[in-house]
């Protein structure tokens, strides 16, 4: 190449990419940004059905949820039910519109990496919001993403008890779920259980204060994971583990039994007492 053309060249090369800048191993910055890369991609995950009954108690049509990962919203979850023949403007390509509120975020964050912020009812739906850590209800026979959520678990400073992972009992109106107490901040002193915590409307305890609607059901071990009632509602099995095992190392299966009652089953809340 004549010496004419290496220069036609090295000016091509300088108009495309600019002058040439040393810089060490990984700091080159690139136009190929991680923002870029996530922008459009929505995750999914938590798929529940859901088969409500009227008020003759016929079974309604199935209902499909699912949580929406948004990266595009700073990260949100949003919990959506796939609605293809809502008129909503504001449906997405899925076809799904947006049930919890615009100003909420569906993520809890127990065992701080979170997981289960959501449980749903034949006629209502609970979450975790992200920012204050409380627990919602929403009635599940609407998908108005305006409909107004109301607080069920008590307001509490620095977002100090936590909840996930839980099974709502429809006949007793009362969630079963895993609480982390963040009542002493240092990590060795917080401490997870099984508890009750009542849903109703009833205006005779409005007054009440924290512990009045939340009942210990299990205690005793470091972590506490996926409570479940039996469909008679009278036994409660539930997983358990210590530090430093991983729940796949030792992890127990224990189970308890109910009663209508929470002040009953609060007699009973030691995990080694429970049937393993």
């Amino acid at each position: 190449m004549s010496s004419a053309s290496k220069m036609s060249a090295a000016g091509s090369h300088s108009r495309l990419f600019g002058s040439k800048v040393e810089k060490p191993y990984g700091a080159w910055e690139s136009p190929i940004t991680s923002k870029a890369i996530t922008a459009g991609s929505v995750s999914l995950s938590a798929l529940r059905i859901i088969q409500s009954k009227n008020k003759e108690d016929e079974d309604q049509p199935l209902k499909l949820y699912w949580l929406e990962g948004r990266p595009q919203e700073g990260g949100r979850v949003v919990l959506v039910q796939y609605a293809p023949d809502s008129d909503d403007p504001n449906k997405s390509a899925r076809n799904a519109v947006d049930v919890t509120p615009p100003d909420s975020n569906a993520r809890t964050r127990v065992h701080e990496y979170g997981g289960g912020a959501v449980t749903m009812g034949q006629d209502s739906v609970f979450y975790s919001d992200f920012s204050s850590q409380r627990v919602f209800q929403l009635d599940a026979s609407s998908s108005n993403a305006n409909a107004k959520a109301r607080a069920v678990s008590p307001p509490v400073e620095n977002a100090r008890f936590r909840f996930a992972d839980g099974v709502y009992d429809e006949v007793n109106e009362r969630l079963l779920l895993v609480r982390e107490d963040h009542t002493l901040s240092d990590p060795k002193d917080v401490v997870n259980q099984v508890v009750s915590l009542r849903t109703d409307e009833d205006e005779s305890h409005k007054e009440e204060s924290e512990n009045d609607r939340m009942t210990v059901l299990a205690t005793g071990r470091d972590f506490y994971a996926a409570p479940r009632l039996s469909p008679d509602g009278t036994q409660l099995a539930y997983m358990a583990w210590n530090h430093p095992n991983m729940p796949w190392d030792a992890t127990e299966l224990r189970v308890r039994s109910m009663s209508k009652e929470d002040t009953d089953d609060a007699t009973d809340a030691d995990t080694s007492t429970h049937t393993l």
